[in-house]
Protein backbone atom coordinates (compact mmCIF):
# COMPACT_ATOMS: atom_id res chain seq x y z
CA UNK A 1 0.00 0.00 0.00
CA UNK A 2 1.34 3.60 -0.84
CA UNK A 3 1.92 6.00 2.42
CA UNK A 4 1.88 9.00 0.21
CA UNK A 5 -0.40 11.47 2.17
CA UNK A 6 -2.77 13.38 -0.27
CA UNK A 7 -4.18 15.00 3.00
CA UNK A 8 -7.57 13.18 3.15
CA UNK A 9 -6.08 9.65 4.40
CA UNK A 10 -3.45 7.09 2.59
CA UNK A 11 -3.23 6.00 -0.64
CA UNK A 12 -3.94 3.00 -1.79
CA UNK A 13 -2.98 1.16 -4.67
CA UNK A 14 -6.46 -0.68 -5.00
CA UNK A 15 -9.00 0.54 -7.96
CA UNK A 16 -12.31 1.44 -7.50
CA UNK A 17 -13.62 -2.42 -8.33
CA UNK A 18 -10.66 -4.07 -5.85
CA UNK A 19 -13.14 -2.53 -3.87
CA UNK A 20 -16.60 -2.97 -4.86
CA UNK A 21 -15.62 -5.78 -6.44
CA UNK A 22 -14.47 -8.35 -3.47
CA UNK A 23 -7.77 11.84 -1.67
CA UNK A 24 -7.86 14.49 -4.01
CA UNK A 25 -6.72 18.11 -4.13
CA UNK A 26 -10.61 19.52 -5.36
CA UNK A 27 -13.34 20.72 -3.01
CA UNK A 28 -15.95 18.33 -2.40
CA UNK A 29 -19.55 19.65 -2.99
CA UNK A 30 -21.30 17.63 -0.04
CA UNK A 31 -20.35 19.43 3.38
CA UNK A 32 -21.87 19.41 6.63
CA UNK A 33 -23.80 22.24 5.06
CA UNK A 34 -25.92 20.50 2.56
CA UNK A 35 -29.29 19.44 2.80
CA UNK A 36 -31.68 16.74 1.27
CA UNK A 37 -31.96 17.25 -2.51
CA UNK A 38 -28.63 18.51 -3.10
CA UNK A 39 -27.26 17.23 -6.59
CA UNK A 40 -24.33 17.84 -8.61
CA UNK A 41 -23.40 16.04 -12.06
CA UNK A 42 -20.80 16.60 -14.31
CA UNK A 43 -17.99 14.55 -16.43
CA UNK A 44 -15.74 12.57 -14.57
CA UNK A 45 -12.34 13.44 -14.50
CA UNK A 46 -10.59 11.03 -12.08
CA UNK A 47 -11.95 8.26 -9.81
CA UNK A 48 -9.55 7.48 -6.36
CA UNK A 49 -9.99 4.97 -3.53
CA UNK A 50 -7.66 5.95 -0.27
CA UNK A 51 -7.94 4.79 3.34
CA UNK A 52 -9.37 8.02 5.41
CA UNK A 53 -7.93 9.03 8.74
CA UNK A 54 -9.97 8.39 11.78
CA UNK A 55 -11.80 12.19 12.21
CA UNK A 56 -8.89 14.44 14.07
CA UNK A 57 -6.23 12.18 13.77
CA UNK A 58 -3.23 10.97 11.30
CA UNK A 59 -4.20 7.34 12.12
CA UNK A 60 -5.80 5.15 8.87
CA UNK A 61 -9.26 4.45 9.48
CA UNK A 62 -10.13 0.69 10.50
CA UNK A 63 -13.00 -1.31 11.43
CA UNK A 64 -13.38 -2.12 15.34
CA UNK A 65 -14.45 -5.47 15.02
CA UNK A 66 -12.11 -6.67 12.05
CA UNK A 67 -9.59 -4.28 12.01
CA UNK A 68 -9.54 -4.10 8.07
CA UNK A 69 -9.36 -0.99 6.63
CA UNK A 70 -11.75 1.44 6.15
CA UNK A 71 -11.66 2.82 2.08
CA UNK A 72 -13.36 5.87 0.62
CA UNK A 73 -13.90 6.74 -3.31
CA UNK A 74 -13.17 10.44 -4.15
CA UNK A 75 -14.81 11.18 -7.48
CA UNK A 76 -13.49 14.15 -9.38
CA UNK A 77 -16.34 15.40 -12.09
CA UNK A 78 -16.64 18.43 -13.95
CA UNK A 79 -19.36 20.78 -15.04
CA UNK A 80 -20.19 24.43 -16.47
CA UNK A 81 -19.88 25.17 -13.03
CA UNK A 82 -16.25 24.21 -12.03
CA UNK A 83 -14.22 21.03 -10.62
CA UNK A 84 -16.04 19.45 -7.71
CA UNK A 85 -15.18 16.15 -5.60
CA UNK A 86 -17.53 13.75 -4.66
CA UNK A 87 -16.60 11.26 -1.42
CA UNK A 88 -18.31 8.04 -1.04
CA UNK A 89 -17.33 6.03 1.78
CA UNK A 90 -17.31 2.44 0.14
CA UNK A 91 -19.23 0.65 3.63
CA UNK A 92 -22.94 0.58 4.54
CA UNK A 93 -25.06 3.01 2.74
CA UNK A 94 -22.91 4.38 0.54
CA UNK A 95 -21.48 1.35 -0.77
CA UNK A 96 -24.97 -0.13 -1.35
CA UNK A 97 -26.08 2.74 -3.66
CA UNK A 98 -22.65 2.87 -5.26
CA UNK A 99 -22.97 -0.98 -5.99
CA UNK A 100 -26.65 -0.24 -6.80
CA UNK A 101 -25.80 2.12 -9.75
CA UNK A 102 -22.49 0.36 -10.93
CA UNK A 103 -25.15 -2.70 -11.65
CA UNK A 104 -27.34 -0.52 -13.43
CA UNK A 105 -24.93 0.91 -15.32
CA UNK A 106 -23.22 -2.38 -16.25
CA UNK A 107 -19.85 -1.90 -15.33
CA UNK A 108 -17.62 -0.03 -13.34
CA UNK A 109 -17.53 3.90 -13.47
CA UNK A 110 -14.39 5.45 -15.61
CA UNK A 111 -12.68 8.98 -16.56
CA UNK A 112 -15.21 10.30 -19.25
CA UNK A 113 -18.32 8.67 -18.03
CA UNK A 114 -21.14 10.74 -16.26
CA UNK A 115 -22.09 10.87 -12.65
CA UNK A 116 -25.07 12.10 -10.29
CA UNK A 117 -24.62 11.80 -7.21
CA UNK A 118 -27.85 13.11 -4.88
CA UNK A 119 -28.34 13.38 -1.34
CA UNK A 120 -31.58 11.88 -0.96
CA UNK A 121 -32.54 11.55 2.67
CA UNK A 122 -31.31 11.23 6.33
CA UNK A 123 -32.22 7.77 7.71
CA UNK A 124 -32.68 6.97 11.47
CA UNK A 125 -30.32 4.51 13.09
CA UNK A 126 -30.98 2.77 16.27
CA UNK A 127 -29.22 2.93 19.93
CA UNK A 128 -29.64 6.54 19.20
CA UNK A 129 -26.94 7.41 16.55
CA UNK A 130 -26.98 10.36 14.66
CA UNK A 131 -29.27 9.56 11.36
CA UNK A 132 -27.06 8.36 8.41
CA UNK A 133 -27.05 9.83 4.70
CA UNK A 134 -28.16 8.07 2.36
CA UNK A 135 -27.23 8.80 -1.19
CA UNK A 136 -28.41 8.23 -4.62
CA UNK A 137 -25.73 7.98 -7.69
CA UNK A 138 -26.47 7.84 -11.69
CA UNK A 139 -23.91 6.66 -13.72
CA UNK A 140 -24.03 7.17 -18.01
CA UNK A 141 -22.11 7.33 -20.81
CA UNK A 142 -22.77 7.98 -24.73
CA UNK A 143 -25.62 10.54 -25.84
CA UNK A 144 -27.52 12.58 -23.33
CA UNK A 145 -30.29 12.58 -25.19
CA UNK A 146 -30.30 8.91 -25.02
CA UNK A 147 -29.88 8.58 -21.24
CA UNK A 148 -32.34 11.46 -20.48
CA UNK A 149 -36.19 11.04 -19.25
CA UNK A 150 -38.66 11.31 -22.33
CA UNK A 151 -39.39 14.34 -20.89
CA UNK A 152 -35.74 15.84 -21.20
CA UNK A 153 -35.35 14.91 -25.01
CA UNK A 154 -34.78 17.23 -27.20
CA UNK A 155 -36.43 17.32 -30.92
CA UNK A 156 -33.69 17.79 -33.64
CA UNK A 157 -33.79 21.33 -34.20
CA UNK A 158 -31.62 24.29 -34.86
CA UNK A 159 -29.65 26.68 -32.31
CA UNK A 160 -33.58 28.77 -31.92
CA UNK A 161 -35.30 25.78 -30.16
CA UNK A 162 -32.32 26.67 -27.34
CA UNK A 163 -32.96 28.28 -24.09
CA UNK A 164 -30.76 30.52 -22.93
CA UNK A 165 -29.34 29.57 -20.25
CA UNK A 166 -28.63 26.44 -22.19
CA UNK A 167 -26.65 28.31 -24.65
CA UNK A 168 -24.83 29.88 -21.93
CA UNK A 169 -24.26 26.37 -20.92
CA UNK A 170 -22.74 25.22 -24.17
CA UNK A 171 -20.27 28.39 -24.78
CA UNK A 172 -18.84 27.67 -21.14
CA UNK A 173 -18.63 24.14 -21.63
CA UNK A 174 -17.00 24.96 -25.24
CA UNK A 175 -14.31 27.30 -22.83
CA UNK A 176 -13.30 24.02 -20.86
CA UNK A 177 -11.78 22.46 -24.41
CA UNK A 178 -14.46 20.05 -24.03
CA UNK A 179 -15.77 18.15 -27.74
CA UNK A 180 -18.89 19.20 -29.68
CA UNK A 181 -19.90 15.42 -28.76
CA UNK A 182 -19.38 16.01 -24.89
CA UNK A 183 -21.20 19.77 -25.17
CA UNK A 184 -24.09 18.09 -26.70
CA UNK A 185 -24.38 15.09 -23.65
CA UNK A 186 -23.70 17.23 -21.00
CA UNK A 187 -26.74 19.96 -22.20
CA UNK A 188 -29.04 17.13 -23.42
CA UNK A 189 -28.65 18.89 -27.01
CA UNK A 190 -27.60 17.58 -30.36
CA UNK A 191 -24.52 18.21 -31.67
CA UNK A 192 -26.12 20.58 -34.86
CA UNK A 193 -27.54 22.87 -31.45
CA UNK A 194 -24.62 23.00 -30.44
CA UNK A 195 -22.73 23.92 -33.91
CA UNK A 196 -25.50 26.64 -34.43
CA UNK A 197 -25.30 28.31 -30.48
CA UNK A 198 -21.25 28.37 -30.95
CA UNK A 199 -21.81 29.55 -34.65
CA UNK A 200 -23.97 32.09 -33.37
CA UNK A 201 -21.71 33.10 -30.52
CA UNK A 202 -18.14 33.84 -32.13
CA UNK A 203 -20.49 35.87 -34.84
CA UNK A 204 -21.34 37.88 -31.87
CA UNK A 205 -18.18 38.52 -30.92
CA UNK A 206 -16.19 42.17 -31.59
CA UNK A 207 -13.95 41.70 -34.60
CA UNK A 208 -10.13 42.02 -33.15
CA UNK A 209 -8.56 45.43 -33.77
CA UNK A 210 -5.30 46.17 -35.54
Amino acid sequence: MSEENTGFGVDTDKSLSDILGGGGDVSPFFTGESVPGDEVSGKIRSVKVFQPYVYGTQTPATFQKSGKPKFKAVFEIENENGVFSVFVNLWGLQRDALTSAKNRFGRFPAEGDFMRAKFAEYVPQKNGLNPAKKYEYEFSIGSAAENAPAAEKKPEIGAEGVSDSRKQKIIKLSKLDWSLAEIADMTHSTKEQVREVLSEDSQSEPAPEF
